[in-house]
């Protein structure tokens, strides 16, 4: 069994990401502890990264967020009161930038109630899903550690 490296706050930094795991030993056991996303640019590249290669991660705030936003966008919240209700994340903490990663934004505002599109046509409602399960796991043990 390889050695435990905990990793936390990537936040959509992937180049950067790339260049750290290819430091680690072939056999590391990987162990992800939040804030994948959101400030950096290629959130949705680090999300597919921490998927596809099965790494054990653990929801951080920021994934927290981007569920809820989702779910007040797709429940049909009014658009003002959508853009008020987040507009911290958004603006201020890389909503925005992490919304752009999907493609989702595209230099606009998030489609008004009337416009609503489908999230599978980015990636949101999978990436979505992987997160709520990852959420729903926190308190399961990993890498022999309790986590909550």
């Amino acid at each position: 069994m390889g050695k435990h490296f905990v990793i936390g706050d990537v936040h959509g930094m992937v180049d950067a990401l790339i260049r750290l795991l290819e430091k680690l030993p072939t056999d590391a056991e990987v162990v992800f502890v939040g804030d994948l996303i959101d400030r950096g640019d290629k959130s949705a590249q680090v999300v597919e990264i921490v998927r596809s290669r099965g790494y054990r991660c653990v929801l951080g705030n920021h994934e927290n967020t981007f569920i809820r936003f989702f779910q007040d966008y797709f429940d049909g919240m009014p658009y003002n009161a959508l853009i008020k209700k987040w507009s911290m994340w958004l603006f201020a903490n890389g909503g925005k930038e992490t919304l752009q990663s999907y493609g989702f934004w595209e230099n606009r505002n998030p489609s008004p109630p009337s416009d609503r599109e489908d999230p599978k046509r980015y990636g949101v409602d999978a990436t979505a899903a992987y997160l709520s399960g990852v959420g729903s796991q926190t308190s399961k043990r990993l890498a022999g550690c309790s986590v909550a």
